[in-house]
């Protein structure tokens, strides 16, 4: 890490730590290749540079965490930056290099960040819950208010709706 780079992450990042974990099932190489618009001499150029952990000449599969490595790495070298750049960006990261590529972002401030949490499809009724509990933990009392005064605004919409429908003009 840089000297001069902000250590104290604000809380809604956290350090990205790469998947490591393999998995059961795996994809012949040369159609990943093709599903990613990878070429073999790209995947040979990103491991002679120390991008890839492995090499693709060496294997008939890849797994999951194999192909999310391919495809973070795939997304920083078409960033336009130069090898020496992605180089030094790089030495920040933990190899191997399995990186969400959705979720890994660079902060000039702050270097390799990742979201802490990710936004859940369906925000139901034990995510309030859950956020109302952590807000009320983190004593976030300007929060909760507004949350309360939105649901009293939202409460009296519906009321003065109900109100029109049972009495009508």
């Amino acid at each position: 890490m840089e000297p001069y780079r902000n250590e104290a992450l604000p809380e809604w990042w956290k350090r990205p730590t790469p998947d490591t974990g393999r998995t059961l099932f795996s994809y012949p190489v040369d159609d990943v290749l093709t599903e990613l618009r990878i070429t073999r001499d790209d995947a040979r150029r990103w491991y002679r540079a120390g991008w890839l952990s492995f090499s693709i000449d060496d294997t008939c599969d890849l797994d999951l965490t194999q192909q999310e490595e391919i495809v973070f790495i795939r997304s920083i070298a078409i960033s336009g930056l130069g090898e020496f750049v992605l180089d030094r960006l790089l030495q920040e990261l933990r190899r191997p290099f399995a990186y969400n590529s959705r979720r890994i972002t660079y902060s000039f401030e702050y270097g390799w960040v990742e979201p802490v949490k990710e936004e859940p499809v369906e925000f139901g009724e034990e995510h309030v819950v859950d956020w109302l509990e952590e807000l009320t933990s983190s004593r976030d009392v300007e929060k909760l208010q507004y949350i309360a005064a939105k649901i009293v605004e939202h409460l009296g919409t519906l009321a003065s709706e109900e109100d029109g429908a049972e009495h009508p003009g």
